[in-house]
């Protein structure tokens, strides 16, 4: 304080700090209110003149966190690290204070010590490190060192730091020495030493616990012998010899790392070598096999039905391998999936398949879990293994299926939360909570533990057209984002996670997991607002492009390795991923940019019923550039035929809905369609034909994966029966023609007649080619049916054609094979 006032400021929600004038900080603190305005002196030369500072940034970190002395009986002093070691805060025994940084860019690292300055200040530590560990303060006089344990957990956004004294009895680690000798410890790279006496049961911490690899130095008094070993991994290390003195023969010192509870525990011990050799002869002879079990299944499918009921989800898992083995020292697991498939079952949905593996060719394995677990230790769980593997995954998304299945999942979750609420207090004693603890509480190490990183794409698209339940939250808030939510296979990659010898509770296993993928998912957002569609997916192009240069140049280079013939063939190659690529990447952009633009201008027509009929029209993908063109085309001309007719038709049914008002409303809507209509109409011409040139240019690509199978049937009495396909075929027929026009029938009979079909539903009878209806007719209008030699005659009451060019008629023919003619008609006349 330079200033010739008294400046009093505080953190807000923390304590005040006095500095008279003139004086330096002397780190001192007093209570304050913290209620109180955080204040500062503003430099004016008026004694007293004060400002408010209650909205500083400084009190407004990006990770709020909250500190407690639980069960501390002494007063702790928080501090930074590096340039913030000057900033200190008090903590009183049993105290909850908010803690923030200044500054959230800088070195963001806490140390303590209690209050008496005559104790040091402990090693540091990271506050985003979930979980539990053990800090040490050494005192400039006394020898023992004191252990506080730290917990460091997150509830919503706020990480929750306890401080509380080490456990007497379960310290975090403890050594053991039980030799006659005594054993001077340290942590390596540190002068601090530690003295354990023969018959001692020292418990130890680190002195920086952020050091890492940490290493403790053993050193047997009175002589060189010198030991780095480290005490995070169980298990046996290598014997240390102490040379004898005087005539004494050598001595022997066996060192071991085990699990007490959840203390790790350095044994030094006496042993002779001959029983040491003994052992392990013994310990390999017990060591027997015990149970053996190989399980190999074809695959797995599980249907997911709602209450309507449909089905909506249909996961097939493929070739199953399970390898189980129990001795009596270890269990080893082997786990493997070939391939997993999770099919999308609605109907009239841009994405058949939801989930599936990317697989390269030489690759056969999509899943692969290792483990094995050491049966030795009965108080933690011991894993000497842990691995798990898996491919890249396609994710393929729509507002309707995300819909259906978060109300399925809320439906479940409802119906176990009754069942859980309904048990009785017998029910409850029945599963007492002690058991629910024994898995939070019981420590789990693992001597390897690794998680491969794996490839995620990511496509999202917005389903026009389609009513969603008012209702739901979820499809009111996809419906909203429209357009815009749509993503186009955003690569992520979910990052592996390889930990060194952890030791921990399972809870806190599971929130470092927890935080790891949700964090580096978090990484990748950014991916997918470069692969949204309004954007142009750019991420997509410049993948695209580089993927093609890159084979341009590398694949006639591999093939020069080879020779000149190979050298010619990897020119081709390279070429053509070069042109491949760039076609794609290019006018999938242009598809991306024109089919936004289209859709937006659309909407300034106001006119519902063309809104509708493009946006339907708009999930037909081309296959190639011709049939690309046509589609355009199409588009083109009703765009300019729904111009010109909007502006007399829009007045009428404006006017015959809602009077005047809605005349006017009409003829607002005509004028507006007459310059925004064609537009659109030329903006789909050239996204139909940017879609046409880019599918054509993966037209010989590897086949897109299929539903495994048809949607299930249900009948109007809506009972769960056996999977028909013939059924799940004639209702997926029916549900799909004209764009779901008739998705509200029942499905009842159909016959398949090459790439033709008769069906029939509850209300109409159709004759379908290609997938296109060709004609149809009420159940009600058919008179009769007759059967010839190539075919069957329906008769109707009235007249039908399927177009204006088509003569009316009261008859159809329908060409049927012989053998399959009886059977038809006796079908058909069961049906009618």
């Amino acid at each position: 304080n330079e200033t010739p006032h008294c400046l009093v400021y505080y953190q807000q929600g923390a304590y005040r700090r006095k500095i008279s004038a003139n004086e330096e900080d002397d780190g001192e603190y007093s209570t304050g209110d913290p209620s109180a305005p955080l204040l500062a002196n503003s430099g004016s030369a008026s004694r007293g003149s004060m400002r408010s500072l209650a909205s500083s940034p400084l009190s407004r970190p990006s990770m709020p966190m909250h500190s407690r002395a639980d069960r501390m009986d002494q007063r702790l002093v928080l501090s930074g690290s590096g340039e913030w070691e000057k900033l200190t805060c008090p903590l009183e025994a049993g105290e909850r204070i908010p803690f923030h940084w200044p500054n959230m860019h800088k070195s963001r690292r806490i140390r303590i010590r209690l209050a008496d300055t005559k104790w040091n200040w402990s090693g540091v530590f990271d506050p985003e490190e979930l979980g539990s560990f053990t800090l040490k303060m050494r005192h400039q006089v006394q020898t023992f060192p004191y252990l506080v344990k730290v917990n460091v957990k997150m509830e919503g956004s706020t990480k929750y730091i306890t401080f509380m004294p080490e456990n007497e009895e379960y310290p975090v680690y403890r050594i053991d020495n039980q030799t006659s000798e005594s054993l001077l410890i340290q942590q390596e790279g540190f002068k601090a030493t530690d003295c354990v006496e023969p018959g001692q049961r020292f418990p130890y911490a680190w002195d920086e616990h952020s050091q890492f690899p940490r290493l403790l130095r053993l050193e047997v008094a009175h002589s060189s012998v010198v030991k780095l070993l480290s005490l995070d991994e169980l298990g046996e290390h290598e014997n240390v010899t102490v040379p004898g003195h005087g005539g004494n023969p050598d001595r022997l010192l066996h060192l071991e790392v085990y699990a007490d509870g959840p203390t790790r525990v350095l044994r030094v011990s006496e042993r002779e070598d001959t029983l040491l050799e003994s052992d392990k002869k013994a310990s390999l002879a017990d060591d027997h096999l015990q149970m053996e079990v190989f399980l190999a299944l074809e695959g797995i499918v599980v249907s997911i039905i709602n209450e309507t009921p449909e089905e909506i989800l249909l996961l097939t898992v493929s070739k199953i391998n399970l390898e189980y083995s129990r001795s009596a020292k270890n269990t080893q697991l082997e786990f493997s999936v070939s391939s997993m498939q999770l099919d999308n079952q609605l109907y009239l949905t841009p994405y058949s398949v939801i989930l599936s593996p990317k697989l390269s060719k030489d690759q056969h394995i999509f899943f692969n879990l290792s483990l094995v677990r050491s049966n030795e230790s009965k108080t933690i769980d011991f894993y000497r293994y842990f691995a798990v593997q898996s491919q890249g995954l396609n994710i393929q998304l729509d507002e309707i299926v995300l819909v259906k299945a978060w109300d399925f999942i809320s439906l479940v979750w409802d119906f176990y939360s009754r069942r859980e609420a309904a048990k009785d207090t017998d029910e409850k004693l029945f599963y007492p909570s002690a058991q629910k603890e024994s898995f939070a509480t019981k420590m789990v190490y693992f001597q390897s533990f690794l998680v491969h990183p794996f490839p995620v794409t990511i496509s999202f698209e917005h389903v026009p057209g389609l009513e969603l339940d008012p209702d739901s939250r979820l499809g009111n808030l996809l419906s909203r984002t429209g357009v815009l939510a749509n993503v186009d296979k955003a690569p992520l990659l979910v990052s592996g996670l390889t930990l060194r010898h952890p030791f921990m509770t399972n809870v806190e296993m599971l929130d470092r997991l927890q935080l790891h993928f949700t964090t580096s998912s978090m990484r990748e957002m950014h991916k997918l607002v470069g692969s949204a569609d309004f954007l142009g997916n750019p991420i997509s192009l410049a993948n695209n492009i580089s993927t093609g240069v890159f084979d341009f140049f590398n694949e006639p280079a591999q093939g020069l390795q080879l020779g000149a013939r190979e050298f010619g063939v990897g020119i081709v190659r390279g070429t053509r991923s070069l042109v491949k690529n760039s076609v794609y990447g290019l006018f999938n952009t242009t598809s991306k940019i024109t089919g936004t633009l289209g859709k937006g201008l659309a909407k300034l027509s106001v006119d519902k019923d063309y809104i509708r009929e493009r946006e339907q029209r708009s999930r037909e993908q081309p296959r190639h550039i011709g049939e690309g063109f046509a589609h355009g085309v199409r588009d083109l001309g009703r765009g300019f035929f729904r111009a010109a007719t909007g502006v007399i038709t829009d007045p009428v049914e404006g006017a015959r809905q809602e009077g005047g008002l809605g005349l006017a409303k009409g003829v607002l809507g005509g004028l507006t369609g007459l310059l925004s209509k064609p537009a659109v109409g030329v903006l789909d011409l050239v996204t139909k034909t940017a879609e046409g040139i880019k599918n054509t240019a993966t037209q010989w690509d590897e086949a897109k994966r299929q539903r495994v199978r048809p949607p299930r049937h249900f009948g109007p009495d809506k009972v769960l029966r056996g999977y028909d396909r013939k059924k799940a075929d004639g209702q997926r027929l029916l549900y799909v023609l004209e764009d779901g026009l008739y998705r509200d029938e029942w499905y009842v009979y159909h016959v398949p007649i090459g790439n033709k079909a008769v069906l029939v539903s509850d209300r109409h009878i159709f004759f379908i080619e290609d997938g296109h209806e060709e004609w149809n007719a009420l159940l009600s209008d058919v008179r009769g049916i007759q059967m010839f030699n190539k075919g069957i005659v329906f008769l109707f009451s009235g007249f039908c054609s399927s177009s204006i060019f088509e003569t009316p008629t009261n008859k159809r023919v329908v060409p049927i094979p012989p053998r399959l003619c009886p059977i038809v008609y006796q079908k058909l006349l069961t049906v009618l």
